[in-house]
């Protein structure tokens, strides 16, 4: 019998379609959406706490529904070295402990999914009691 994951502590969000898992996934956890992970978040009827990243992908209407939902938002250049998911998960890292699961990370592009395959490999995950995706 395969033991049940732990339930994490934060959900990441990234640029990608969502299924029903996320907010079976979600609930309970803090939310925080990497940029354009925002706009996917509230189609699915998720609230993140948390909008990270340089911006470049969310929708207007996405960034509105940040402002008037009161979002925490951390803007970042957009040259930067980091991705919007490695933004998004060391901010999960500092969150808690339990474990991070990152949803939508595949983004739409080959790119987005190798680099959210990297960013689960980040230092500052290596304290989490589970990091998936």
């Amino acid at each position: 019998m395969m033991a049940t994951p732990p339930t994490p502590t934060v959900v990441v969000i990234g640029g990608g379609a969502l299924s029903a898992r996320a907010t079976t996934a979600a609930h309970g956890a803090t939310v925080i959406a990497a940029d354009g992970g925002l706009d996917h978040a509230v189609a699915a009827g998720l609230h993140p706490s948390l909008l990270v990243g340089d911006l470049d992908s969310i929708t207007e209407a996405g960034l509105s529904w940040a402002e008037a939902h009161e979002v925490a938002i951390q803007r970042h250049s957009p040259h930067k070295d980091l991705t919007d998911t490695e933004l998004a998960l060391d901010e999960a890292s500092r969150r808690g402990d339990d474990g991070v699961l990152v949803l939508g990370g595949q983004g739409d592009r080959l790119d987005h999914l190798l680099g959210t395959i990297v960013a689960l490999g980040r230092p500052s995950l290596a304290r989490q009691r589970s990091v998936s995706a």
